[in-house]
C-alpha cells in the first residue's frame, strides 16, 4: 500500500518546504530543496525584501522583534514594559469647586476684591483643568496694584505623600510686560518653597504652568509625616496710563501619594501578568506540564536549554501523533501540526515570556 503523504510548508522554519510521510506508525520528514533559476538569487528570510512566502522580513535574523527568525509576523505583547506611575490627589477640593471660606480653604483674599472664585467668565481666562473654577489670586484692576493669598488649613501630610502640584498662569492685558513686582509664591509650615516673577513677560495670556514641589527636598523638608499649612501669595500691577493689569490665576492643587496600578492581564485569560506563565497568548489553565515556569503555549523548548532549535524539533518529531504532554503545546490531547505551528513561532527564541520565569 502505497503511504499515504501529507506536504507541509515549512519553510518558514526550516528555511525550506517539508514532506511529512506516514506509513502506519512511521513517520519520516524530508526537507525539499528550493529550485532555482540560473542567474536568480534564492529568496532568503532576512534580506530585508518580502519574498512571496514571507508574512516580513525586517532585515534580520532575529526573533522577539515583531519579525521571527524565519520572517513570520509576531505576536507582540502592548502591555510590556513597567505600568506608569499612578498617583492619588489626597486633598480636598483642589480645584476649589465647593469652596467655603473657615473650610480645608482657610482664605482665598484679593486686596481689592475680598475674594474671587472664577469660572470661564472671568477675565477670559480659560480653565487649567479638573472643574468649573479656579481663582484670581491677583490683579483685576486697571487702576491699583493687588496682593492676594490662598491658604488651606494645616493638614496631615501622609508618610507617603511624594508632591504637592498646582496650576498657574500670568495674564498680561494689552500686550503688557509683567514687571518685577508682579508673580507668586508657595510656603509650607510658613517656608519658601517656591516662587516666580515671569518678569518681562509680554505675551496677552501665557498657557497655565504645572508645578511640582517634591515635597522631600523642598526648603524646610522632608514634610512627610508632619501636619502643616500651606500658603499662595501673588501681587499684581496695574498700570492706568496704559489700561493694562496683570492677572494671575491658581487652580489645580494637589498633595499627591503614589497608589498600585492595577494588575494587567493584556492577553487577556483572566491571570494577571505578573503571575501569568505565559503573557501573549490566554491560558486561563496555566498548563505547565514540565514544570519551568513557562506554559506550554509559550514553552517549545523540550530539553530545557532556553532556546527552541533543531534538538526541539527532534524531540518533537519523535513524539508526533503522540499524547506527549510536554510537546503537546495547546492542550488538545495530541501533538499534531498546530503544535508544530506554535513551535515555528518560536523557533530559535527563548520559552516565553512568562511573569514567573525567565531564561538567562
Amino acid at each position: 500500500m502505497r503511504p499515504r503523504t501529507e506536504s507541509v510548508l515549512l519553510a518558514t522554519l526550516v528555511m525550506a518546504p517539508v514532506v511529512v510521510a506516514r506509513a502506519g506508525d512511521h513517520l519520516s520528514v524530508e526537507l525539499q530543496q528550493i529550485p532555482t533559476k540560473p542567474g536568480v538569487s534564492r529568496l532568503f528570510c532576512g534580506d530585508g525584501v518580502p519574498d512571496p512566502g514571507e508574512e516580513c522580513d525586517d532585515g534580520n535574523m532575529v526573533s522577539g522583534d515583531g519579525c521571527s527568525a524565519f520572517c513570520t509576523v509576531e505576536i507582540i505583547d502592548p502591555c510590556f514594559g513597567t505600568p506608569g506611575n499612578t498617583v492619588e490627589n489626597i486633598l480636598v477640593d483642589g480645584s476649589f469647586e465647593d469652596y467655603n471660606a473657615g473650610g480645608e480653604w482657610t482664605s482665598i483674599f484679593h486686596s481689592i476684591f475680598g475674594s474671587v472664585i472664577c469660572d470661564h467668565s472671568c477675565f477670559g481666562a480659560p480653565l487649567a483643568g479638573a472643574g468649573d473654577n479656579f481663582v484670581l489670586i491677583a490683579g483685576g484692576s486697571f487702576n491699583e496694584n493687588s496682593t492676594g493669598n490662598v491658604t488651606h488649613a494645616p493638614m496631615a501630610i501622609p508618610a507617603d505623600a511624594t508632591t504637592l502640584e498646582f496650576q498657574w498662569m500670568l495674564a498680561a492685558t494689552d500686550d503688557e510686560c509683567a514687571g518685577p513686582a508682579d508673580g507668586m509664591a508657595l510656603s509650607i509650615a510658613g517656608t519658601q518653597v517656591w516662587s516666580s516673577t515671569d518678569a518681562g513677560a509680554c505675551t496677552v495670556m501665557t498657557p497655565y504652568q504645572r508645578v511640582v514641589i517634591d515635597l522631600t527636598g523642598a526648603a524646610g523638608g522632608p514634610y512627610q509625616g508632619t501636619v502643616a499649612g500651606f500658603e499662595f501669595t501673588a501681587s499684581a500691577t496695574g498700570i492706568p496710563s496704559s489700561m493694562a493689569l496683570t492677572n494671575i490665576f491658581l487652580d489645580d492643587v494637589s498633595i499627591n501619594i503614589p497608589v498600585e496600578p492595577p494588575l494587567p492581564d493584556c492577553e487577556p485569560d483572566g491571570v494577571p501578568d505578573k503571575i501569568d506563565n505565559c503573557l501573549i497568548h490566554p491560558n486561563t489553565d496555566q498548563r505547565d506540564t514540565d514544570g519551568d515556569g513557562h506554559g506550554n503555549v509559550c514553552d517549545g523548548d523540550l530539553n530545557q536549554d532556553c532556546i527552541i532549535n533543531l534538538s526541539d524539533l527532534a524531540i518533537f518529531r519523535s513524539v508526533f501523533f503522540t499524547a506527549d504532554a510536554d510537546a503537546d503545546l495547546d492542550g488538545d490531547g495530541i501533538v499534531n501540526f498546530a503544535d508544530l505551528g506554535i513551535m515555528k513561532n518560536q523557533f530559535l527564541g527563548p520559552p516565553g515570556p512568562s511573569g514567573i520565569a525567565s531564561c538567562p
